[in-house]
């Protein structure tokens, strides 16, 4: 069966060609009325298939023409339409002398069988007479146009309904285009710019116009434009570039911004498209790096706390275990003759002990809960003085420059565990310059806003002396620079550090109510800035206080030894008996009361352990000024807890002396408190 399909519709027409040739049916198309003539003209068909609605010519004047020619009028003709689908349009239709009036959509099966059954009722002699005639100069079609009249007009409001719909659509689209908070462009398979929107040119602080037309890439920095704008075009040739994708990039003026964003391939009669847009998340990018930056802080904090506990008990309870083992070898040393042989065992134990108080006093330091006593200091000062000591502590091959600009410098912290600092952060800078080298130590007065407290940790807004200690040494990686605050971290040989240099120093500016900041890159030094509170209106002591003339370290006094651990009372009992007191002992806070109840006149001065089960010794030590105004209190202990210091600083008033302590040390505290009437 050979088909002449007439529709100037393509899609129309490729289904009817697709459903006949399915069946091994040849179809010939036609885009209108006209046209289909021409077909007629050259060749022949079994069948006509037509739309009615189409320009030129269409389907009814088409079938009114076909069915006027003798040549064509035995060719069946079937109307397949889905605009004219009223009974009066089918009647028409039939009228003209059409087989059928099939009415847009059917079912391609049943579409094919009604034209093989028309065909078959054609060659049977069956074709269908017009109704009408045909030759009565267009009367007979009157009806017919009027109701394309009303068709047109239908189709005119159809159409100014759709133009309507498309300008809000367009309206709608040119907003969203506009006003968008996502840049948005259109490029060409070549990275060109077709269109963008404003946000895009915000986004690159570009001007718009200056996009259109250029590759996309114009935005960018200098770097790795040209390789970005290849991938794309190796992309789109392949028709891979259908993505979501992050990327850093960096803007035409330098700046880096972190952008999400898509691309999609749209396919156009002149080529592929892409539609690309773009979000600037860089402050979401900051943000969350910020909030990881402080939950890796608060871990590290939280770990150190726990370390910091651990290693304050240890301390703790060494330096009891020292209190005992340097006092009793201090006692024989000071009972053997200068030729006895055990003499020199004995010294070496002492000298282990009191490298093993020092190492109590580090763990202390770190752990935040030594004992300091602060008072207000020219940092200035303290540098000037330190300046020869420093020198021969780095050796002769390192030049030590001091540049103090801090115009008052004046701060509050104990000058001994300062001084330790310093010390430490120069033995630090010596070791990162094997080869030599240049130390600069200097002092400024800075000021820290609220913004910088907010991003670094320890800050507080308010003013500052600073104190700097720089070095031109081997510098540390990043990855370095983050551990060395930790304790037992080091990068030293074995054998050559314990790591506790750096955890004291920064134990002691913490605990005096600083902060550390650090900077340092391989190669080009390190940089440590230490930021103390600047004290007010307050003068800085002329002199380091001078020790008390004590005329002797013995006496006849009675002293209460208050201490849980035995080893302890007993040695302390000792070593007072050793100078001439008189000793009473007491296990706990309960049994002491009971005791100075008992002796009250007798007990000259209360010696007591700070941390003790039941009543601290500050507590008894309150109860004690109760029953006895006046009543001289000497505290001692490996670390001063909340109960007798407030933030690592030694209440106003209070005497103490730092475990462990020496017979010589005790005799001489204990002295001076005596004469001193307190």
């Amino acid at each position: 069966m050979r088909i002449l399909s007439v529709d100037d519709n393509a899609e129309n027409l490729y289904l009817i060609e697709m459903v006949a040739r399915a069946h091994a049916h040849e179809v010939v198309s036609a885009h209108n009325g006209l046209e289909a003539l021409e077909r007629l003209a050259v060749q022949s068909f079994d069948l006509i298939v037509s739309d009615v609605l189409m320009p030129g010519m269409d389907g009814f004047q088409l079938c009114r023409t076909v069915k006027s020619d003798e040549r064509l009028k035995h060719i069946p003709f079937v109307f397949y339409t889905a605009t004219y689908t009223a009974r009066q349009d089918e009647e028409l239709g039939l009228a003209l002398g059409a087989s059928r009036f099939i009415v847009k959509p059917v079912d391609p099966e049943e579409f094919l069988a009604s034209l093989e059954q028309v065909v078959r009722e054609g060659e049977s002699g069956s074709i269908p007479v017009p109704a009408v005639d045909l030759d009565d100069g267009g009367k007979s079609l009157r009806i017919y146009n009027e109701r394309l009249v009303r068709k047109l007009e239908h189709k005119i409001q159809q159409l100014e309904a759709a133009r309507t719909e498309l300008a809000a659509s367009q309206e709608q689209l040119r907003l969203m285009w506009e006003r968008s908070m996502d840049g948005m462009r259109l490029s060409d398979r070549r990275g060109v710019v077709l269109r963008a929107n404003p946000a895009l040119a915000r986004m690159f602080a570009k001007p718009l116009e200056s996009l259109l037309g250029q590759p996309f890439t114009c935005c960018y920095g200098a770097g790795d434009s040209e390789s970005i704008l290849a991938s794309y075009r190796e992309q789109v040739e392949s028709r891979t570039v259908d993505a979501r994708f992050e990327a850093i990039l960096r803007r035409w003026d330098g700046e880096q911004i972190w952008v999400e964003g898509s691309n999609a391939t749209i396919e156009l009669p002149s080529g592929p498209v892409v539609f690309s847009i773009l979000r600037n998340v860089t402050e979401r990018r900051r943000s969350e790096q910020e909030r990881s930056n402080l939950e890796e802080q608060l871990w590290q904090a939280r770990k150190l706390e726990s370390i910091g506990r651990l290693a304050g008990g240890i301390a703790h309870d060494f330096n009891n275990l020292l209190t005992v083992i340097n006092g009793y070898s201090q006692l024989l040393l000071g009972k053997l003759r200068a030729g006895d042989p055990l003499r020199a065992t004995i010294a070496d134990i002492h000298k282990a002990g009191e490298s093993a108080a020092g190492l109590t006093r580090q763990l202390l330091a770190f752990s935040r809960k030594q004992v300091l006593q602060p008072r207000v200091l020219a940092l200035n000062r303290v540098v000037g003085e330190m300046r020869g000591m420093l020198e021969r502590l780095v050796g002769e091959d390192v030049e030590v420059c001091v540049a103090l600009e801090a115009e008052s410098g004046t701060v509050h912290a104990d000058p001994l565990q300062l001084e330790q600092a310093i010390m430490n952060l120069a033995v630090n800078a010596r070791d990162a310059m094997p080869d030599g080298g240049r130390l600069l130590i200097e002092t400024a007065d800075v000021e820290r806003d609220e913004n910088y407290a907010q991003s670094h940790p320890g800050a507080r807004a308010g003013r500052y002396v600073m104190l700097a200690v720089k070095d031109s040494g081997t510098g540390m990686d990043e990855e370095t620079r983050r551990h060395i605050f930790e304790p037992f971290f080091t990068t030293k040989a074995a054998g050559k550090g314990t790591g506790l240099g750096l955890a004291t120093v920064q134990g002691i500016v913490e605990q005096s109510g600083g902060y550390i900041d650090v900077a340092s890159q391989p190669g080009h030094g390190t940089t440590f800035k230490i930021y103390l509170p600047a004290v007010k209106d307050a003068p800085a002591d002329s002199e380091p206080p001078g020790a008390v003339l004590v005329p002797m370290t013995t006496g006849a006094e009675t002293v209460l030894v208050v201490e849980d651990q035995t080893e302890v009372r007993e040695f302390a009992a000792d070593a007072l008996r050793a100078f001439g007191y008189q000793a009473m002992l007491a296990a706990s806070a309960d049994e002491a009361l009971l005791l100075f109840d008992r002796e009250c006149q007798r007990i000259d001065l209360v010696l007591t352990d700070v941390v003790m089960p039941g009543w601290s010794g500050r507590e008894l030590a309150d109860r004690l000024k109760k029953r006895r105004p006046g009543i001289r209190v000497l505290f001692m202990s490996g670390y001063t807890n909340h109960a007798i210091v407030h933030q690592g600083v030694l209440e106003q008033g209070a005497e103490f002396i730092q475990k462990p302590f020496s017979p010589d040390q005790l005799a001489i505290k204990i002295r001076e408190m005596l004469m001193s009437g307190r």
